[in-house]
């Protein structure tokens, strides 16, 4: 991903292009809804955002507003395309310029910082965006090749530090595997396997089944005995798809083993949901807050569910996952006597990995040929 979002008009001295004769000024306050320039016809932008702010990219009051630069009316594939391809340009060159090789850019200072969960500057942001320099074709085809020297010759997994397993799968383990399979170039599925490899030491050093929670990647070292479900068995989706470019059943083993557990973990709870905080150490449950169980759809927990589903994990996973999803309003009763589940932040990701994984197991394939 580009973490760059919106730089583009602070960037480029360019700013955003007038879109067509019968639009209005840039930064006019007032847009006409048609090719008239009767005031009558004009409505007020109300897009007080962050992405209308900086990219003059906005959402108006109706189907009928532009918005301030006319991005709003761009209808033709062609003319999206070009102004995608401007952002995207735009922004990186606004990186390249402010924070070559950084984890994120502060786009208002132009200053480089660091990922708040690596405790080195790891290029993220260069990284995860390299795959969009490679969908952009040749347009762009020199800054990715300049994104992949730097990958290639600085990028590496060998640091002393400890790191938590979640960010190495999905960030990195995730960005190395998707070049891989739009590039075929080895280099990123060496370093993938590299990686994976070092994080694997998480999983091999539980005796409970449950990842520790960091490690590092150079000694090998475990820390970090307190663990949320979300986090743990969110490592489906890279770990699989490792397994299944280089045939070695060790990564999907080491990450599915976890669903055993939760699959016994999810009985007698509500409606199929588990608890979010669990200890490495023996593979026992935490309390929440109030002393009892705390599940929760949002943050902490959303991915164990989400790649619940994108996996196929099991049958007995999947109705428990379906009777989470269909679960009735909890009963009545008092903040301190219930379970604290919830759609939203702390509990989303869990369920929206359901699906992912589901899909990508081929589950979708199998309701294909019952249905037809």
């Amino acid at each position: 991903m580009l973490l760059i979002a919106g730089i583009a008009a602070r960037s480029s001295s360019s700013g955003t292009q007038h879109l067509h004769a019968q639009q209005q000024e840039a930064h006019s306050p007032r847009l006409s809804t048609t090719s008239s320039s009767s005031s009558s016809n004009s409505i007020r932008v109300v897009d007080n955002g962050a992405r209308c702010s900086f990219s003059g990219i906005c959402d108006g009051s109706s189907s009928r507003d532009c918005g301030p630069d006319g991005l709003g009316c761009v209808t033709s594939a062609k003319a999206r395309k070009r102004h995608i391809e401007q952002a995207i340009k735009s922004s990186w060159r606004a990186y390249k310029h402010c924070a070559w090789g950084a984890d994120q850019l502060a786009p208002l200072s132009c200053k480089p910082q660091l990922c708040p969960w690596v405790p080195y500057n790891s290029s993220m942001t260069l990284l995860g965006a390299a795959d969009l320099l490679w969908l952009m074709g040749d347009s762009m085809r020199a800054e990715y090749k300049q994104a992949r020297a730097w990958i290639n010759d600085v990028i590496t997994f060998e640091r002393d530090f400890q790191a938590d397993t979640f960010t190495l799968s999905m960030t990195f383990l995730g960005s190395l595997l998707a070049l891989h399979d739009l590039t075929g170039d080895g280099m990123y599925l060496k370093k993938a396997i590299n990686l994976a490899d070092r994080t694997m030491v998480a999983y091999e050093a539980s005796s409970s089944g449950w990842p520790w929670r960091n490690v590092n990647l150079r000694t090998g070292e475990v820390s970090g005995n307190v663990t949320n479900v979300g986090e743990a068995a969110s490592a489906t989706l890279e770990f699989s798809r490792l397994t299944y470019i280089t045939g070695d059943k060790r990564y999907k083993r080491a990450a599915y083993q976890l669903w055993h557990l939760l699959d016994h973990a999810a009985e007698g709870t509500w409606d199929g949901l588990v608890n979010t905080w669990w200890d490495v150490t023996n593979g026992s449950w935490l309390p929440g807050p109030n002393g009892t169980l705390d599940a929760t759809w949002g943050g902490m927990g959303d991915l164990a569910y989400e790649y619940m589903l994108i996996g196929g994990v099991a049958d007995a996973v999947a109705a428990a996952a379906a009777a989470a999803a269909a679960a009735a309003p909890a009963p009545a009763a008092g903040p301190n006597d219930t379970l604290d589940a919830t759609w939203g932040g702390m509990g989303d990701l869990a369920y929206e990995y359901m699906l992912k994984t589901w899909v990508l197991s081929g589950g979708r394939d199998k309701v294909r040929q019952q249905t037809m």
